[in-house]
């Protein structure tokens, strides 16, 4: 036990010692609109741009910041255009839309060491009891100055990102 435990650090610092080298991207499945290469995975220089994909992607910005679309319209069109979700399905979601929109990617830079481990609370809203630790794990982000940036291709430049974060903060 102990010695799995010394592993599990010991890779820990590991990865984080890759991203902050810029050597690893910090996904195992590329963002809708990338493509890994099938030999080095994980690293940010085999990364490359899905055309297909990405048209999608900048269609979808330019929807939502151009033309004003809402979420719901932006994904009907997609229903009604053919265009299958990063999944493959062929029905798309308006929070999946969404995760598009603020998807910190697009803009050239992937973060890594988004999110830390926290004990998971269960919560019986209906006895009227307070939330009871009954183990397992659960997941809240770093703050922002934790997250280790590694440098990947655009898909959208900075100025039309901000537009679309600014227009999803005013129509929270």
């Amino acid at each position: 036990e102990y010695e799995r435990t010394v592993i599990a650090d010991r890779m820990r610092r590991g990865r984080l010692a890759a991203l902050r080298a810029g050597q690893l991207v910090p996904w195992t499945v590329p963002p809708f609109g990338y493509r890994q290469d099938p030999h080095r995975p994980r690293d940010p220089a085999g990364l490359q741009i899905d055309e297909d994909a990405a048209h999608v992607v900048r269609q979808i910005f330019s929807w939502y910041i151009e033309e004003g679309l809402t979420l719901y319209k932006i994904a009907q069109r997609l229903i009604d255009r053919g265009i299958p979700t990063p999944s493959g399905r062929p029905y798309w979601n308006p929070s999946s839309v969404r995760k598009i929109l603020m998807n910190a990617t697009y803009r050239g830079m992937a973060y890594g060491n988004q999110k830390q481990m926290v004990p998971a609370k269960r919560r019986h809203p209906l006895l009227g009891r307070e939330p009871l630790d009954e183990g397992g794990e659960s997941y809240r982000l770093r703050p922002v100055e934790e997250w280790i940036g590694v440098p990947v291709p655009s898909l959208i430049d900075e100025a039309r990102f901000a537009l679309a974060q600014s227009r999803l903060q005013r129509n929270q």
